[in-house]
C-alpha cells in the first residue's frame, strides 16, 4: 500500500508557493484588464483642469522607490533647462495597498492628461493597460531602460507558456520610443520587448552620461582608503516569490583571505535581504564606480556601468552557478565578451582578485555602449523635439 504525506502542513505550502508564483501574477494582470482603464477614465472625466501653459509637461514615472529613479538623473536638469515642466511621480507600488494604489493609479493619469511625455525606465502596469487612442492618452510614452549594453537575456526570451509570453508582451506594448545604447543592441531589445524595431532607436542611454561629467561621480573625500577599494555585488536570483540566495557566503570568506591587501565592501542586490556585517558598503555603488578599483559581479548590468565609469578597472564575473543560469536564462553576450576575469570557485576568485592581469574593455563598448558617449540625453532631447539641433 503506497505511504500517503502525513504533513497536510506540507501540501499547503506547495500550494501557496504555485499559486504565489503562478497563478497569482496571472490574476493581478487579469484584473488590470478592466481596473486601469477604469481608473484611467475615471481621472479624465473628474480630474482637474490644469492652467494654461505654454511649455511642454513632462511626466517622470518611477514605480519602485518613493524618490526618483537615478536612471532619471541626467534627464531632469536637462528637461528644466529647455524651460520644460517637470512633474516627478515616485511610488513604490511593492509597499503600498490596495487603496492608495489606486489613488496614486488615479493621480497618475490625472497627470499624463496633460502631460506630452512620459519618461519610464522600467514596465509599469498603468502604462502597460492603458487605453491608448489619443482621446484618453496623450503622452508619447519614451522607455529610457535601467540597464545599458546587453548581457544576461531576459523579457520575452526568458517567458515560457502562450498565456504568460501574452502577459509579458503587455508590460511594453504601450511604449511609443526605446532608447538603447547602441546599434547592435535594438534587435535584441525588440525582441524581448516584443516591438517593432522601428520603436527602439540608438540614442544612448541617458543616465551614463553622469560618467561623463568631471573626473569624478562623487567628493573625492568621502571614499578615499590608502588600500585599492573592492566591491561585490551579485545581481537578483530567483523571483518575487522565492528569492534565492547569491553566493555572498563563498565571497565572504575569499575577502577575509585578502582584506589585508584591500578595503573590500559586499553590496547585495536591494531584493536580497541578508546581514553581511562589516563588508556592508557605506555608500550609493552606482556614484562610486569610479573609484572601485576591483568590481566582483555575476550576471548583473552593473557590470556596464563600471566599463563606462572605470574602464581601467578591474572587472571580475564570480560565477559558480553559470552552468544553472544558463538553462534557466541564459546570455545574448558570452560572458568572455564582457570580461576575461572569470572564476567559478574560490580559488578561482582569489587568483583573479590577485592578479596583475588588467583587460582593455574597448571591444565591448565599442559595439554594445556606442552611443553611451556623455551626449545620450542630449540626442533623446533633440530627437524628441524639446531640443533644437
Amino acid at each position: 500500500m503506497a505511504s500517503r504525506d502525513r504533513n497536510p502542513s506540507s501540501h499547503l505550502a506547495k500550494w501557496m508557493l504555485s499559486y504565489a508564483r503562478y497563478k497569482y501574477p496571472i490574476f493581478k494582470f487579469l484584473m488590470s484588464f478592466w481596473l486601469i482603464p477604469l481608473v484611467q477614465v475615471c481621472a479624465i472625466v473628474f480630474s482637474r483642469k490644469s492652467e494654461n501653459r505654454n511649455a511642454p509637461t513632462a511626466l517622470i514615472v518611477t514605480s519602485r522607490f518613493d524618490q526618483m529613479s537615478s536612471s532619471f538623473s541626467c534627464l531632469v536638469p536637462q528637461l528644466k533647462k529647455e524651460s520644460v515642466n517637470v512633474i516627478c511621480h515616485s511610488v513604490n507600488h511593492a509597499k503600498t495597498g490596495t487603496i492608495s494604489k489606486i489613488g496614486h493609479i488615479y493621480n497618475f493619469f490625472s497627470a499624463c492628461k496633460h502631460a506630452d511625455f512620459v519618461f519610464l525606465d522600467d514596465t509599469f502596469l498603468p502604462v502597460s493597460y492603458a487605453l491608448k487612442s489619443k482621446w484618453v492618452f496623450k503622452p508619447r510614452v519614451v522607455q529610457l531602460w535601467h540597464s545599458a549594453g546587453l548581457f544576461k537575456q531576459v523579457g520575452l526570451d526568458v517567458t515560457q507558456g502562450s498565456l504568460l509570453r501574452y502577459l509579458m508582451k503587455k508590460n511594453f506594448q504601450n511604449f511609443d520610443l526605446v532608447a538603447v545604447s547602441s546599434e547592435a543592441c535594438r534587435d535584441a531589445i525588440a525582441g524581448f520587448m516584443g516591438l517593432d524595431k522601428e520603436r527602439v532607436v540608438a540614442l544612448g542611454t541617458s543616465y551614463t552620461d553622469r560618467y561623463f561629467s568631471g573626473p569624478s561621480l562623487s567628493d573625492k573625500t568621502a571614499c578615499q582608503p590608502e588600500k585599492k577599494t573592492l566591491v561585490y555585488a551579485p545581481t537578483f536570483r530567483g523571483d518575487a516569490f522565492k528569492v534565492r540566495a547569491s553566493p555572498i557566503p563563498q565571497v565572504k570568506h575569499v575577502l577575509q583571505a585578502v582584506e589585508s591587501d584591500f578595503d573590500c565592501f559586499i553590496c547585495p542586490h536591494p531584493h536580497e535581504i541578508t546581514d553581511v556585517g562589516t563588508y556592508k558598503y557605506p555608500v550609493v555603488l552606482a556614484d562610486t564606480l569610479d573609484k572601485i578599483d576591483i568590481l566582483i559581479t555575476d550576471y548583473s548590468s552593473i557590470a556596464m556601468d563600471y566599463i563606462l565609469a572605470n574602464p581601467s578597472g578591474k572587472l571580475v564575473l564570480f560565477v559558480p552557478d553559470v552552468e544553472e543560469y544558463e538553462k534557466s536564462a541564459g546570455f545574448y553576450v558570452p560572458l568572455a565578451d564582457v570580461s576575461p576575469h572569470i572564476a567559478h570557485d574560490k580559488a578561482a576568485l582569489t587568483a583573479a582578485i590577485q592578479s596583475n592581469e588588467r583587460h582593455d574593455y574597448t571591444l565591448y563598448s565599442e559595439k554594445y555602449l556606442t552611443l553611451c558617449d556623455g551626449n545620450a540625453t542630449a540626442r533623446l532631447l533633440t530627437y524628441l523635439g524639446i531640443r533644437e539641433h
